[in-house]
This record gives C-alpha cells, structure tokens and sequence, in this order.
C-alpha cells in the first residue's frame, strides 16, 4: 500500500512542455485592439459571405387607429359563469332553442328555470307523470 503512495511516482507529463506553441502567443497590444472594422466592410464581409441583413427593410408604416367594434346585443347583468356535464344531445336541443327563440343562453336558462319552478308548483302536471316522476313538494 505505500508503494502507491511513494513519492517516487513518475510524472506522465515530465518530458512535455506544458502548452506546445504557448511561447508563440502574444496578447494584442492597446493600439491593435482599438482598431475596429468600419461599417462598409462589415456589410461587404457579410454580402460576401451570404449572410442575411437582419435590419428593417424600411420603416414600418404607422398602423391607422381602428375604431373598437360596435356591441351587437345589450348588456345583461350576466356575469357568472356556469358550466356542467350533459350529454352532446341536450347542448343540441339547447342551443337549438336558443337559435330558435332567438335568445342568447343565459336568457334561455332563465326562462327553463322559471318553466321548471312553475311545473313544480303544480306536482300533478301531466308532464311528471309522463316521466314518472315524484317532485319532492309532494313527497
């Protein structure tokens, strides 16, 4: 175990110089850094290339202001959303009624709650017993 441990290891990298070429290696000078290309030749280095201009073509034109449409319909008070699972036959009977009547959805709703709570007033109705149904006024 102490021979691996030894201070007498070789050294794989004894014979090399630590970076061939490093003594080539000179940093620019502050002179050679400030030089910069113009412009011109940057655009023919890039035409020469075949490098894109990425730059706008021309100005955009300004967009003229568009009046904000004109509401179709009247405000409702409607503001709550309601959603639930049915069946796609009962969205279509729906929103056949709606396109029959005219009515927007939550006019149709409205006007099926208060058909719904007026055959509730009356439990003997010929459209429970039609379904079979009890409604709970009258159990």
């Amino acid at each position: 175990m102490d021979d691996l441990l030894s201070k007498d290891r070789l050294n794989p990298f004894a014979d090399d110089e630590p970076l061939p070429g490093l003594d080539k290696f000179k940093p620019k000078t502050a002179d050679q850094l400030s030089v910069r290309p113009q412009a011109s030749q940057i655009e023919q280095a890039a035409a020469e290339q075949g490098f894109p201009e990425r730059g706008p073509k021309s100005k955009p034109t300004p967009r003229r202001r568009r009046e904000p449409p004109k509401r179709e319909g009247y405000r409702t008070g409607r503001s709550h959303q309601f959603n639930m699972k049915v069946r796609a036959e009962d969205i279509a009977r729906f929103d056949a009624q709606c396109e029959r009547q005219g009515w927007v959805k939550g006019q149709t709703l409205e006007y099926a709650l208060d058909a719904l709570e007026a055959l509730l007033e009356d439990p003997n109705s010929e459209f429970w017993r039609m379904r079979g149904i009890i409604p709970k006024s009258q159990k």
